[in-house]
């Protein structure tokens, strides 16, 4: 992990170390030294541990030691100072985001990799302001998402809702953007190939057994679910509908891919039903559930607003009328009008007859 500092050659303030090297040369020097004094003994000394007070006696250092720790200070900072790097000289910082799902893992009560990696990037750049940034996601396509002095809200952008992270091609992306930047790859694994000096990495994250519901299909009075245990332990699991019961509870070996078929009752044929996978230690929660829709299905009610023209209320007449997938209704899901039509309770369908010549 490379640290982001202000200097060139952030090397030379090892030179400070030679602080030790001057203390431990005066406290041999002092230790060293032998006084003669004379004296007449007539009882051996009585050694008495006090109770209270200094125990250990502290010695003054001469005036030399400090004069000799200043110059040595001096020097470092002599050695360093010219390389101090004005804002402006800054080199780019391109940001490789991980844009995997595997970003979001995270066990009870703990934190994901993607937050972590947020605060750490708002510790290093709160030192360099007006920096450029370039933020990339490194997702299934590496894609850009800023470029600028002014980073974007992270938490709000860095989606992390790609199956596979292609970091190698988002650093070529960063380096086609911006020749000679310094790129930092910000993911929940060390990366897997060989990273030039110009780039480090920070990784959090440890390897967490998940389970997903792979495969989902309705048919009648039934759910086929096919389900994955990803995890190096087994892992004991049930299905449950919403609304409906639950399955048995099923133990599934590491890497298993097992298929279960869950009832439906009469009375739930003809609704919505959310299929939950339920896990109680599963670090990924958006690939258990998902909602499947009967097999009847109910006309969508569609409307036309007050301003669209009689020729396209003629025309969307002709081509639905005969078709049993919408109906006209007072309360309609999909309202037809022209531009300026207001938001409401509806989805709009906005038809522009500027352009119907074009």
């Amino acid at each position: 992990m490379n640290l982001i500092t202000g200097f060139e050659y952030p090397n030379y303030f090892y030179g400070a170390t030679a602080l030790f090297l001057l203390i431990g040369f005066y406290w041999l020097r002092r230790r060293a030294t032998q006084k003669r004094v004379s004296a007449i003994f007539l009882w051996g000394p009585t050694e008495v541990s006090p109770q209270s007070g200094l125990r250990f006696k502290i010695s003054v250092l001469p005036l030399s030691f400090y004069l000799e720790a200043a110059a040595l200070l001096l020097i470092v900072l002599a050695a360093t100072a010219p390389f101090r790097m004005a804002e402006e000289n800054y080199p780019v910082l391109a940001l490789v985001l991980d844009n995997s799902f595997s970003m979001r893992s995270t066990t009870p009560g703990g934190t994901s990799p993607q937050r972590r990696g947020v605060e750490e990037l708002k510790k290093r750049l709160s030192s360099q302001p007006g920096r450029r940034v370039l933020a990339i996601l490194a997702g299934d396509e590496p894609r850009l998402l800023s470029d600028g002095k002014l980073l974007p809200d992270l938490e709000a952008v860095w989606t992390v809702d790609d199956s596979f992270s292609d970091i190698p091609g988002a650093i070529a992306l960063a380096r086609k953007r911006s020749p000679g930047c310094e790129i930092l790859v910000i993911s929940d694994h060390a990366p897997d190939f060989e990273l030039s000096d110009d780039t480090g990495y920070f990784a959090e994250g440890r390897l967490l057994g998940n389970t997903a519901l792979v495969n989902v299909r309705r048919y009648k009075d039934s759910i086929l679910c096919e389900v994955l245990n990803a995890s190096l332990s087994p892992k004991a699991i049930q299905v449950k509908l919403n609304p409906g019961g639950v399955s048995p509870t099923i133990e599934l070996k590491p890497h298993e891919r097992r298929k279960i078929v869950v009832q439906i009752s009469a009375d739930d044929i003809d609704r919505e039903i959310e299929v939950v996978l339920q896990d109680t230690d599963d670090p990924l929660e958006f690939d258990n559930r998902l909602i499947t829709l009967p097999e009847k299905r109910y006309p969508i009610q569609i409307g036309y607003a007050g301003n669209l023209p009689e020729t396209a209320k003629s025309e969307l007449d002709k081509v639905l009328a005969d078709n049993p997938d919408f109906t006209l209704s007072t309360t309609p899901e999909l309202l037809f009008g022209v531009p300026g039509l207001e938001v409401g309770a509806y989805h709009r369908f906005i038809w522009n007859l500027g352009m119907a010549n074009r």
